[in-house]
Order: structure tokens, then C-alpha cells, then sequence
């Protein structure tokens, strides 16, 4: 078997993650999220992308 490119995952990323999401979600808005299994990414999407996303890491994004 080969080695696994998955990092080890920041629980702090994710619960911060997971403050935003309730906090925007009481006030109406959808949120859909991904967690990246390569990274310590968080996306979330907030009402389909309409009202924009963030991304929430530990790292650069691509360029």
C-alpha cells in the first residue's frame, strides 16, 4: 500500500467552522460545507454561493 497524502486534520479549523456555520444559519442562511481530505481546508458556501464563500485553512490557497 502507499503512503497517505492526507494531513493531519486541525480540529481547531474545524470547530471554528463549525461556530460560523451556526452563527450564519440563525439568521436564515444556507451554508454548504467541504472539508478537504488532502488539506486542513474548510469551505463553506453560504446561500448556494450567492451571498459569496470563505475558505478557512492553516496555509496558502493555489494561485
Amino acid at each position: 500500500m502507499g503512503k497517505s497524502h492526507q494531513r493531519p486534520k486541525d480540529e481547531s479549523i474545524r470547530k471554528l467552522a463549525d461556530r460560523i456555520t451556526r452563527a450564519v444559519k440563525a439568521h436564515g442562511i444556507t451554508v454548504q460545507r467541504y472539508d478537504a481530505f488532502t488539506t486542513n481546508s474548510v469551505y463553506l458556501k453560504f446561500d448556494y454561493g450567492v451571498v459569496n464563500s470563505v475558505r478557512i485553512s492553516d496555509h496558502n490557497g493555489k494561485k
